[in-house]
């Protein structure tokens, strides 16, 4: 059910952001609704809704898992997918809107401050750094602009919660 409900939330991020802020360009609406779908945000989502309590499992996986974001972000897509199923179309895009409207004019507000040049020195943990080198890479009107990512290598960590490294080279 989660993949479902990933299908959906992307379709609907993706509608409405295209309908909310059609003047944007495409990579800053792909940024946008990157901020949406995120597992962070998702996580965060499950957690406001209380599922992490409702994650049935061993009580030695119990912390562990309920504690995931990954987990978490999981619940929350196969819970979208259970409202498709059960109430329709309709019924999801309805919920999925009362939550993202909100948070639009808050993130299209942050994107115009990392690009003004008037964001904040301190940055969030969750800032999603690979996907503004992408963008700084690709903006239109430049060129020679290139970033180069290792191949991760494991670095530390128990096996069910490992550490990577990668080196990023900036041109």
């Amino acid at each position: 059910m989660q993949h479902v409900g990933d299908a959906l939330l992307g379709a609907e991020a993706t509608l409405l952001l295209h309908e909310r802020y059609p003047r944007l360009t495409v990579g800053v609406r792909a940024l946008l609704k990157s901020a949406l779908i995120e597992n962070v945000t998702l996580a965060q989502l499950a957690q406001a809704y209380e599922m992490p309590a409702h994650i049935l499992t061993s009580a030695a996986q119990e912390s562990s898992l309920q504690n995931n974001i990954g987990v978490q972000a999981c619940v929350f897509e196969a819970y979208l997918a259970t409202i498709y199923d059960e109430k329709g179309g309709e019924a999801l895009r309805s919920f999925l809107r009362d939550i993202f409207e909100p948070l639009l004019s808050i993130l299209v507000d942050a994107l115009r401050q990392i690009y003004s040049g008037d964001a904040p020195e301190s940055s969030s943990p969750n800032t999603n750094y690979v996907g503004q080198l992408s963008e700084w890479s690709t903006q239109k009107g430049t060129s020679g602009r290139r970033v180069d990512y290792s191949t991760p290598e494991r670095s530390a960590g128990p096996s069910h919660a490992p550490s990577w490294q990668i080196t990023c080279t900036v041109s």
